[in-house]
C-alpha cells in the first residue's frame, strides 16, 4: 500500500467486506490501512474482527495490541500480546 492509497484501499476493502463479511484478509488489510493512518479505533475494530474470525492469527493479535496501546488501553494491549505469545510460544 502506498501512503497516498490508504483511503482508496480502505474503500476497496469495505466493498470486499460487504460481499464477503467473513474474509479474514479483507479485515486485516482494513486494519493495516487504519494503522498506517493512525486511525486507532478503526484499527482495533478491524483487528478484533480478524481475531474473532481467526483466533490463531498471530499478526492479528500483534496489530490489535499495537492499536490498543496507541489508544492507551494497556490492559487490552497486554491481553492481545499475551494471546499472541501463547499462539507462538517459541518466540
Amino acid at each position: 500500500m502506498n501512503k497516498k492509497d490508504y483511503e482508496a484501499a480502505d474503500r476497496l476493502v469495505a466493498e470486499a467486506i460487504k460481499q464477503y463479511p467473513n474474509h479474514v484478509l479483507a479485515h486485516y488489510l482494513r486494519g493495516q490501512a487504519a494503522l498506517a493512518q493512525s486511525r486507532w479505533d478503526a484499527a482495533v475494530a478491524a483487528f478484533t474482527r480478524v481475531t474473532e474470525l481467526y483466533p490463531g492469527s498471530i499478526a492479528g493479535f500483534k496489530s490489535l495490541g499495537i492499536a490498543s496501546e496507541e489508544l492507551g488501553r494497556t490492559d487490552d494491549a497486554a491481553r492481545a500480546y499475551e494471546t499472541r505469545a501463547q499462539a507462538e510460544p517459541d518466540r
